[in-house]
């Protein structure tokens, strides 16, 4: 919270007056003069009252936070990022004058080392900002500070999903900046098409063009895993990189090295030589760019890393944060997070993104360059750097790998061999290390995907894996329809009774958990969460409580066949012009699928702060119109979801909007003629789909053991083996970490549930399904005109929650 000091001056009212008297000298006595009448004497001018002394005006004492704090950062000196902190920092003075903020330089070869030593020591600055290289160990070693409590209610402006390269053991450490991945630089004048795959970099390289390559682990890490199919570590922390993959990878690396490649261990030197035009190719990150263009300009270009036989290149991808110094008084800490919160925050970021070229996590901060976004889009397609402490432990031995091979010390296989054995060491995994927890018992699981589903052969498939990894747990399973799970779980529950799990998207995960119908999972989760993402626990949080173990994200987008629409509408305009030319559109007739309307694309807002139904104050009736103009003009509604997915599987309709859960079966009918797009923006703006998760929740009426399975069994099958399956066989878009789907459908399901309404879970919005269902209905059935539909849905809304 901004803190203000205000300053009390007395003023003081200063009235001077001098009073002089005169006295003059005896002098002799003269012949008096005839004496003449006396003049009249004048009255005196009336002597005028001196002016009132003006009080000084008060001094206004400065608004917003106060103090003074220091900070280091590692930027290259006269760089681009360094000039733009320095703009950064010149704009918050001017918005935040009550603040100083020193600053010092320190080279990033000995940054990290200077502030471990200096914090552990009792000292240090008070702030510094670095790449989440090493973010878990130094919050395990008490290096940095939490910043939960300091960062309450100050995150808007930031994606959730941007402080989880800085979570560590449930809390957080850092406030998140510059998006960070390696892409390839190229000199357009020399390399007009840039190699797209390790073999096509291999061949140009042979032919006489020159790259530079930073010979460490870190800038080769993208082909180390994607590329050549290599995977660091399992589930367990365990070094997998021996199992395939890195070896080939230091191969080709070396192959490149033997053909003319220069790898260098200077990287200010590779820098100088691709600025120079002395080297055609260069890989490096977005810090780089400003400096680049500066040298290049027009001839620059940015490329992802090449593919390799494996796949795409995953170069690790990290964020710049700023840390806290644990040892800080209270006070200064949260100085320092206000002025992190300004130097990376939209006003800061906006800066770094037009100065230096950086691609910036803040929520509506863009830069006009579209290298910026390539390397953004390096990033989304990278690895995220985990901050478990068995991370920690792969720099050395994979960086000495990398070294003892490009130096001809040792093979490839022998150098990961090495690596992986001190991996495993370093973190207690060697061979004969305690196993993974064994599942040993019996559990029944419900679900809701259809028969026949590409959901349910996923479950199906990691069912089996998980019964080959825990020979000892059976698991009995019961599909039930979708439109009945809800119910039927909260019926059974209710009377003591039903399954051990069941796994549904959290529409009402927070009632509930409120009426205590799952149960809430933070004793058996401890310490078990590394695979997934801090954030993605928040869908089923209620009251402080996790309630369910996540995994497939969902939210809905617009499926469209290529061979009737080459190009997807972008807007409800163009939307609705093509149903009046003729395209047909299912389209579910109800709250859910058009959400997106409902509030982001015309304006709506459906409460305020305090739970209080605002759907009434505009959009929503727009929204809702809208609708009624689509299906006057031909698009069908359909109360019958199987009966809109069939028409458009068998080609009688050119769109529909759906969620990922039915891309395997769309795909299975459609093949490459299958399209997805967001769901068209409105005048209000970008459609914003409600964004959820699914999740399994657990019984309450289980049995404490029962309820410790099926934590076991739901952390495997929403884990990142289970996950994968899931990727693979349903398309579906999961949040474990490290999965991702070879299928650029996905991603746009992705893409759409990050730009869409997080569902809240507060008792105010599971009272929204019921009148806004009946709203949608009444006025797609002629029975109520829009704004009288939403005006009797929100009263009923604020009725039901007391406001």
């Amino acid at each position: 919270m901004l803190r203000k000091f205000s300053a009390l001056f007395t003023l003081l009212l200063v009235v001077g007056m001098i009073l002089s008297a005169c006295g003059g000298a005896a002098t002799p006595t003269a012949a008096p003069a005839a004496t003449k009448a006396p003049e009249a004497t004048k009255a005196p001018e009336a002597t005028k009252a001196p002016e009132a002394t003006k009080a000084p005006e008060a001094t206004k004492a400065p608004e917003g936070p106060t103090g003074t704090v220091t900070l280091w950062h590692a930027y290259g000196t006269g760089s681009a990022e360094e000039k733009a902190l320095t703009q950064a920092l010149a704009a918050m003075k001017a918005d935040m004058p009550g603040v100083t903020v020193n600053v010092l330089q320190i080279p990033f070869d000995q940054v990290f080392n200077k502030w471990e030593t200096e914090v552990a020591a009792g000292g240090g600055p008070d702030m510094f900002t670095v790449p989440n290289d090493n973010t878990g160990n130094q919050a395990r070693g008490g290096l940095i500070a939490p910043l939960d409590d300091l960062l309450k209610g100050k995150t808007d402006a930031f994606p959730a999903a941007s402080f989880e390269g800085a979570a560590v053991d449930g809390k957080v450490y850092g406030v998140p900046g510059i998006i960070k991945a390696v892409a390839l630089y190229y000199n357009k004048s020399t390399i007009p098409t840039p190699p797209a795959t390790t073999a096509e970099l291999l061949a140009m390289v042979k032919a006489g063009k020159k790259i530079e390559i930073n010979q460490n682990n870190y800038h080769n890490f993208g082909w180390l895993t994607g590329a050549f199919g290599g995977k660091l570590m399992d589930a367990d922390g365990v070094c997998t990189a021996d199992k395939g993959g890195f070896a080939d990878a230091l191969q080709f690396m070396a192959d490149l090295k033997a053909a003319g490649a220069d790898f260098q261990t200077d990287g200010g030197k590779a820098d100088t030589l691709f600025r120079q035009g002395q080297a055609d190719m260069i890989i490096n990150g977005p810090w780089t760019l400003g400096d680049y263009k500066k040298d290049l300009g027009d001839k620059l270009g940015v490329a992802p890393m090449p593919a390799g036989p494996g796949g795409p290149a995953s170069p690790l991808a990290g964020v710049d944060y700023w840390h806290i110094n644990p040892n800080s008084a209270p006070a200064q800490q949260a100085l320092a997070v206000d002025v992190a919160l300004y130097l990376f925050g939209p006003k800061g970021a906006q800066i770094y993104a037009d100065v230096a070229g950086s691609p910036m996590v803040a929520k509506g901060v863009a830069a006009a360059d579209p290298l910026v976004k390539a390397f953004a889009d390096a990033a989304a397609a990278g690895f995220p750097r985990p901050q478990s402490k068995e991370f920690g432990n792969w720099w050395g031995p994979f960086g000495d790998a990398v070294t003892k091979v490009m130096e001809g010390q040792l093979k490839p296989a022998e150098a990961v061999a090495e690596a992986c054995a001190t991996m495993n060491k370093a973190n207690g995994k060697e061979t004969g290390a305690a196993p993974a927890e064994k599942l040993a018992g019996t559990i029944t699981l419900w679900h809701a995907y259809g028969t026949g589903s590409t959901e349910e052969k996923a479950l199906a498939q990691v069912l089996e894996s998980l019964k080959k990894d825990q020979p000892d747990l059976t698991v009995n399973v019961l599909q039930i329809p979708f439109d009945q799970v809800f119910n039927k779980w909260e019926t059974e529950v209710a009377a003591g009774g039903g399954p051990d799990m069941f796994t549904v998207p959290n529409d009402n995960t927070g009632n509930q958990a409120r009426g205590g119908l799952i149960a809430p999972l933070d004793d058996l989760l401890k310490g078990k969460t590394d695979a997934f993402p801090l954030s993605s626990f928040d869908g089923a949080k209620v009251d402080g409580k996790v309630y369910g173990v996540p995994g497939i994200i969902k939210a809905v987008a617009l499926y469209y066949n290529k061979s009737t629409i080459p190009t997807p509408p972008a807007t409800t305009a163009e939307l609705l012009a093509m149903v009046k030319a003729g395209k047909k559109i299912e389209i579910n007739q109800n709250n859910y699928h058009n959400f997106g309307w409902l509030t982001g694309a015309f304006g709506g807002k459906l409460m305020d702060d305090t739970g209080k139904c605002t759907a009434d104050a505009g959009g929503f009736a727009d929204a809702l119109q809208f609708m009624a103009d689509l299906k006057a003009a031909g698009a069908d509604f359909q109360t019958d979801g199987g009966k809109a997915d069939t028409l458009f599987r068998q080609g009688q309709a050119d769109m529909i909007i759906n969620g990922p859960w039915t891309l395997g079966d769309y795909k299975k009918d459609l093949g490459d003629k299958l399209g997805v797009a967001p769901m068209p923006a409105g005048p209000g703006g970008p459609a914003s789909p409600l964004a959820g998760v699914d999740y399994w929740h657990v019984n309450p009426n289980s049995a404490p053991e029962q309820q410790a399975l099926a934590v076991g069994a739901a952390l495997y099958i929403f884990g990142p083996k289970g996950a994968q399956i899931y990727a693979d066989v349903a398309g579906s878009p999961m949040v474990a970490k490290g999965v991702a789907a070879a299928d650029p459908l996905v991603k746009a399901f992705a893409d759409a549930a990050a730009a869409g309404f997080p569902r809240p879970q507060s008792k105010e919005f599971g009272n929204w399904w019921g009148p806004f269902g009946d709203a949608v209905t009444k006025v797609m059935e002629g029975q109520l005109k829009p704004a009288e539909a939403v005006a009797e849905a929100c009263a009923t809304m604020n009725k039901a929650n007391g406001k």
